[in-house]
């Protein structure tokens, strides 16, 4: 029972700061190869955020903390999948996005995924 009441006021605190958890998914669903599988066949909701560092003008090579970083071998096989799938390199443009830029991507646990570029 105690543990319940702890879980209830971790919720409670991450809520009240503002933090939320991006992937409640094992480790399986947030490989770079699973990643690279729902990039292929996505059409939902997703959110573009730049890293560009604006106090140092350079750009970062990965995503938020917390986000695992990608080699560059990995980021190719990211962007292969974003262009392998038209619905989504169709809002990218519409976004103003270049593939060439997308250097990470996340998948939270609603199935929205976050991209981010350079």
């Amino acid at each position: 029972m105690q543990l319940k009441n702890l879980s209830l006021v971790a919720v409670a605190v991450a809520a009240a700061t503002g933090f939320t958890v991006a992937h409640a998914g094992g480790p399986d669903e947030s490989s770079p190869a699973a990643l690279d599988q729902s990039l292929r066949t996505f059409n939902g909701q997703f959110d573009v955020e730049y890293v560009r560092n604006r106090l140092t003008l350079n750009d970062r090579t990965d995503g938020p903390l917390g986000v695992p970083d990608r080699s560059p071998e990995e980021i190719q096989r990211m962007r292969s999948a974003i262009r392998d799938n038209s619905d989504l390199m169709g809002s990218l443009t519409q976004k103003g996005v270049a593939v060439r830029d997308v250097i990470n991507a996340y998948q939270a646990a609603d199935g929205s995924i976050t991209l981010y570029v350079r």
